[in-house]
């Protein structure tokens, strides 16, 4: 896999942990049972801390603060 590669694959994976984010986020607030609020909540809370790890690696990576 070239470095561009390993690049756009983490565009990618942000992009779905974005989407995922605001899927779970979308059917919390459209619940009204309390449990599975929380649950969603939880998962979207989840993919967002997903978002945040793979944006710092990927912003490390084209730094040069990872060797690839």
């Amino acid at each position: 896999m070239t470095k561009d590669e390993l690049f756009d694959a983490f565009k990618t994976a942000i992009e779905k942990e974005y989407e995922s984010h605001g899927f779970y986020r979308d059917l919390a607030q459209k619940t009204t049972d309390g449990e599975i609020k929380n649950l969603l909540e939880r998962f979207a809370g989840d993919e967002l801390y997903h978002l945040e790890k793979l944006k710092d690696l990927y912003r490390e990576m084209r730094e040069g603060a990872v060797e690839l």
